[in-house]
């Protein structure tokens, strides 16, 4: 991997990349199955430690003997106390700087999260050009299979729809899948990522959109549509 490509994947990673850089690294993504597997193989880390230290259950300072007013611990320095007392309260005050170093690392709240309706605005205006192209339900099962593990479809020959293809976008984790249709001729996006990124997404007043949820299997999607009503994500089916 040449030192450029190395930086772009590391500012990537961060949460940095804006604009068209962004644009250029998602459709690259689509293009590189290495480059691809090393962002899943960071994702995947990054989920693992989120799971082993999930951000709620951890104690705050003064839940551990640490803040102000808590008689439970004495910080008072003097000859009297034992070692095994002195290195419990540094052991204490280094398991809070080392948690406090986690959060500022992997918080998913770093990450410049896109919203639905820009996403949608920017792929529309870039022409609705996808990454990669499904002409198939086999190979759209491929596809789900190898990005999310889901053997989910939807069907290729559904009145009205024609299915464009992928790209990827960072709303609900830095690389969220984007299946890219159009619905009575018009642009309709899905968005699709594992069900424990799911949070609350809504279009906003004046642009237009309506979002439908569903949840699949282990899988979240999003409708992203100028229509009144679902039509993809009420058709997405799991294989077996």
């Amino acid at each position: 991997m040449s030192d450029s490509l190395r930086a772009m994947l590391d500012a990537y990673l961060d949460g940095l990349l804006t604009g068209d850089d962004l644009r250029e690294f998602e459709a690259l993504l689509g293009r590189d199955e290495e480059l691809a597997r090393e962002v899943r193989a960071h994702e995947a880390m990054s989920g693992a430690l989120r799971r082993l230290a999930p951000v709620r259950e951890v104690p705050l300072p003064t839940s551990m003997g640490l803040g102000e007013g808590n008689s439970g611990v004495r910080m008072r320095i003097g000859k009297r106390r034992s070692k095994a007392g002195l290195w419990g309260i540094v052991a204490a005050v280094l398991v809070v700087a080392a948690v406090g170093g986690y959060l500022a690392l992997w918080s998913p709240q770093r990450a410049p999260y896109r919203q639905p309706d820009e996403v949608y605005r920017v792929l529309v205006q870039g022409g609705f050009s996808p990454s990669e192209v499904c002409t198939t339900e086999e190979e759209f099962k491929a596809w789900m299979l190898r990005t999310h593990g889901e053997p989910v479809v939807i069907a290729s020959n559904l009145a009205g729809v024609e299915l464009v293809g992928w790209t990827y976008s960072q709303v609900l984790d830095r690389r969220t899948s984007v299946l890219m249709a159009k619905v009575d001729g018009e642009p309709v996006i899905v968005l699709i990522d594992a069900l424990d990124k799911a949070r609350r997404l809504k279009a906003p007043g004046g642009s237009g959109l309506r979002i439908f949820r569903r949840s699949l299997g282990q899988l979240v999607m999003y409708e992203v549509t100028p229509l009144g009503e679902a039509r993809l994500v009420t058709e997405a089916r799991l294989e077996p």
